[in-house]
């Protein structure tokens, strides 16, 4: 999904101007994934049970906003990686895959999400713009992992699926602040 948003960022480069295009690329992308997911995941369901029907319902409306919510959070630390000159001077902008292992190693402890991005702070010193995309990609991977989590979890006799939708709209709450 990552990749499909970098490339429609690429292509749309001209239109790419404020923050919140990076959240509708983003979500344009997620969605199209979802159903594309969801297409294979109803073709590989046994035909005609009324328990494959609701577990479709159900995995179509989870998954659509889950991975909409995912993808949308990449898409704002992407489109803040390439829009807050506060935080990245003109001199350090670059491809996020320039220095990939630099981007990489300073990006695990979410320095740039921590002490810049969230208190809305700029940087005296500047970091690359590619350490805030791998921020981005490894919140969303977090996220996943605890959606997934949620989605598989059991306890006390019963299942924590029903814990995904109050989960998703609390991140949406989130990136809407």
């Amino acid at each position: 999904k990552a990749l499909l948003f970098i490339a429609a960022i690429e292509i749309s480069r001209r239109w790419f101007t404020q923050v919140v295009d990076g959240l509708i690329y983003a979500s344009a992308v997620a969605l199209g994934f979802s159903f594309a997911e969801n297409l294979w995941y109803f073709f590989g369901l046994p035909a005609e049970t009324a328990e494959s029907i609701v577990v479709y319902a159900v995995r179509s409306l989870d998954t659509m906003l889950g991975h909409t919510i995912f993808t949308a959070f990449f898409g704002f630390f992407y489109a803040m990686a390439y829009l807050r000159r506060e935080i990245f001077p003109k001199k350090k902008r670059e491809k996020p895959w320039h220095h990939f292992w630099f981007n990489l190693w300073e990006s695990l402890p979410l320095h740039v999400t921590l002490f810049h991005l969230l208190p809305n702070r700029p940087s005296r010193h500047g970091h690359f713009p590619g350490s805030l995309i791998f921020e981005g990609i490894l919140l969303a991977s977090l996220l996943h992992g605890i959606f997934n989590v949620f989605l598989r979890g059991h306890a006390f006799g019963m299942s924590w699926g029903f814990l995904t939708v109050p989960l998703l709209f609390f991140l949406v709450y989130l990136l809407w602040r």
